[in-house]
C-alpha cells in the first residue's frame, strides 16, 4: 500500500472486498460531476430560461407592442448568466448529496430554467419598486438556485448523506444496503 493516498480514495466498510480483490479495496466516491452539471446548465438550463424569455417577449409584443432595444438585451443577457450561476452554484453546494438518479442533465434542469424566470418576476414583485441592477442580479441568482433546489431537493437521500457523514461512506445514494454489507464483511473474514 502507498504511504499516501490522494484524499478522494477511502477505504470504506461497505466496499469490503471479496476474494478476488486485495485486501486494500479502495473505492472512488461517486457524485455528479462538475462537467456533467455544466452541460445541464447550458444545454437545459439556458434552453429553458431562453423559452420562458421568448414566450413571454412574444406574449408582450402582442398585446403591447413592446420592442426591445440593446441596453434591454444586454439586461436580459446578464440576467440570464446570473440565473444560470445561481443554478450552478447549487448544484455545485448539492453534488454530494445528490445520487446519480437524478438526472440532473435531463429534463428536470429544462423545468428548472422555465421556472426561474417566473421565480424573479415573483422577486422583483415582492420588492415594491423600481429594482436597482445590482439587486436584480442578486435576484437573478437567487432565482437561478431557488429554481433548481425545486426538482431536485426530492431526489436527496437524507439518510445516506448522514451515514455519509458518520462512516465515511460515498454519498451518491448507491451504497450498499445493510445485508449486502454483512454478507461482504463475512466473506472478507473467511479470507483473511
Amino acid at each position: 500500500m502507498p504511504a499516501i493516498q490522494p484524499r478522494f480514495l477511502l477505504l470504506t466498510p461497505t466496499t469490503m472486498p471479496t476474494e478476488h480483490e486485495s485486501a486494500f479495496h479502495l473505492s472512488i466516491p461517486t457524485m455528479i460531476s462538475f462537467p456533467t452539471i455544466l452541460r445541464a446548465a447550458v444545454r437545459r438550463f439556458i434552453p429553458g430560461v431562453l423559452a420562458f424569455l421568448a414566450a413571454s417577449l412574444y406574449v408582450g409584443a402582442r398585446t403591447k407592442a413592446i420592442t426591445l432595444g440593446p441596453s434591454q438585451i444586454e439586461g436580459l443577457t446578464n440576467l440570464v448568466a446570473f440565473m444560470t450561476l445561481g443554478f450552478t452554484t447549487t448544484l455545485l453546494a448539492m453534488r454530494r448529496v445528490l445520487p446519480r438518479a437524478a438526472r440532473v442533465d435531463g429534463w428536470r434542469s429544462v423545468a428548472a430554467g422555465f421556472a426561474a424566470p417566473a421565480v424573479l418576476l415573483a422577486l422583483e414583485m415582492l420588492y415594491r419598486g423600481p429594482v436597482p441592477h445590482s439587486l436584480n442580479y442578486t435576484f437573478a441568482f437567487v432565482a437561478g438556485g431557488c429554481a433548481s433546489l425545486a426538482p431536485f431537493v426530492r431526489r436527496i437521500d437524507f439518510r445516506t448523506a448522514s451515514r455519509a457523514n458518520r462512516v465515511g461512506l460515498p454519498s451518491d445514494g448507491a451504497d450498499d444496503s445493510d445485508a449486502l454489507a454483512s454478507q461482504r464483511a463475512a466473506r472478507f473474514a473467511t479470507v483473511t
